[in-house]
């Protein structure tokens, strides 16, 4: 009797293994994991009420995995995310714990479409947003917040744009703040935390250039992405002109606020040792235009983009100017329009730079002045001030 229940255990335990490596071979096999995929995305095109597709996948269970040709459309049926290549490697999930960790997560081609379409009040994305938020959460039931951790991630030939079709391109610049395009963005992420609506991250390399041709070709920072605002610090900001740091905060209430970035996003930042070329400040004044110099700044800013302050400001620029003071915008980014008002420790200039400043319209006979030093009041519009002191 044990001899054929000892028969009988073996065949089961035998018949079990080849199930198990049956099964393991089957879903191993990459047109079955497509199949499977598919079905997924067939149900989720259902569910948002629109197109989702992937046109491959290959899983190496317990180990690696690749999505290819990820498309996701908006509800205008234009691309809201396409990816080439999603590659992960990934190290634990741990559902006690509610946590996915990945050694790498490597986006090839990607495309992300942001913003608004005529007629929308919302982002084209914020459909997605809902729905995986499920609806009002009940306030007697604990949150469930997933942590997603990557060591690393790259960024490759990555393309990011927003758009607002709800508004005009502005014509004081060639930098279209309602229709950006950051192309080519490749990127080195590592500690990379996704935790509920927030990233934190640190950049350690990061270039792009947009599409008014404005070059990024570093970027690096310790970043935090949340709600309440976007935070770089340690940063490291260069171009082929400029290279800017140290701190930047952008402060907001909620995501929508940045489709009115102007008037409702919050900014703080501290420079120290930057250099600003007019080059790249060009892109977002056709006035800057007119000079060709390199501004070396330090000191501390705050405001909206209408009403920027600044304090413990120094600047250097062209050959001989300086500026020590603190500093009022209103107006911006109409600079035509906008208010200046400036509070000046210390001003030195000569003849020669006041001139290229004034685009030639300094009169002759000031010319053997030599050095020039004010302290004082500067108030009014760049073609129309007063001055006390």
């Amino acid at each position: 009797m044990l001899a054929k229940i000892s028969k009988i255990a073996r065949f089961i335990l035998l018949l079990l293994l080849f199930s198990i490596g049956l099964l393991y071979i089957i879903f191993k096999s990459q047109p079955v994991q497509t199949w499977l995929v598919k079905k997924v995305t067939a149900f989720l095109s259902q569910e948002l009420g629109t197109k989702v597709n992937v046109g491959a996948v290959d899983i190496d269970f317990f180990k690696t995995a690749v999505l290819e040709d990820v498309y996701i459309e908006d509800q205008h049926q234009d691309t809201l995310f396409y990816f080439r290549a999603i590659k992960v490697d990934y190290k634990e999930y741990d559902n006690l714990k509610r946590i996915i960790k990945l050694n790498k997560l490597t986006i090839e081609g990607g495309k992300i479409l942001f913003g608004e379409h005529k007629g929308d009040s919302t982002g084209n994305y914020e459909f997605i947003i809902d729905y995986f938020a499920g609806g009002p959460r009940d306030p007697n039931k604990p949150k469930q917040v997933w942590t997603i951790y990557s060591k690393k991630v790259n960024l490759m030939n990555t393309r990011f744009d927003y758009f607002n079709r709800n508004d005009t391109a502005p014509d004081f610049m060639d930098f279209n703040y309602n229709d950006m395009s950051f192309m080519n963005i490749n990127g080195e992420l590592e500690d990379f935390y996704l935790v509920d609506d927030s990233m934190h991250f640190q950049s350690k390399h990061m270039e792009c250039k947009e599409k008014c041709g404005l070059v990024l070709t570093e970027f690096a920072a310790d970043t935090k992405i949340h709600m309440g605002g976007l935070e770089f610090d340690k940063l490291i900001l260069q171009t082929p002109y400029s290279n800017i740091g140290n701190m930047l905060v952008m402060k907001s209430s909620d995501w929508k606020d940045y489709s009115d970035f102007n008037d409702k996003i919050l900014m703080k930042a501290n420079l120290k040792d930057a250099i600003i070329d007019s080059r790249d400040l060009a892109y977002f004044s056709h006035y800057i235009k007119n000079y060709k110099t390199a501004i070396f700044a330090t000191g501390y800013m705050e405001g909206y983009v209408v009403k920027l302050k600044g304090k413990n400001t120094k600047l250097k620029l062209f050959d001989n100017t300086s500026y020590e003071g603190d500093w009022t915008l209103t107006g911006l980014p109409d600079i035509d329009n906008t208010l200046m008002v400036f509070d000046v420790n210390n001003f030195r200039s000569n003849y020669k730079d006041l001139n290229v400043i004034s685009l030639g319209n300094m009169p002759t006979n000031m010319a053997t002045l030599g050095t020039i030093g004010y302290k004082g009041n500067f108030s009014g519009y760049y073609n129309d001030f007063v001055t006390f002191g």
